[in-house]
């Protein structure tokens, strides 16, 4: 599976999770709140490694 698609389908996963949460207004709750943004700090790391990665093995 390639590493965009990977992030894509977290991103979606990640998003749904927002909107179900806020549906069933559980996401004013301290622990979904704490999931949800650790959930999104390693999306946020996960594409910073795709982005190093793909200078590394690809220089200019």
């Amino acid at each position: 599976m390639n590493r965009n698609t990977i992030a894509l389908i977290y991103t979606g996963i990640l998003t749904l999770c927002f909107f179900v949460f806020g549906t069933i207004d559980i996401l004013d709750y301290f622990i979904i709140k704490i999931i949800l943004f650790l959930a999104l700090i390693a999306l946020l790391l996960y594409c910073i490694y795709i982005l190093v990665d793909k200078n590394e093995n690809h220089p200019e």
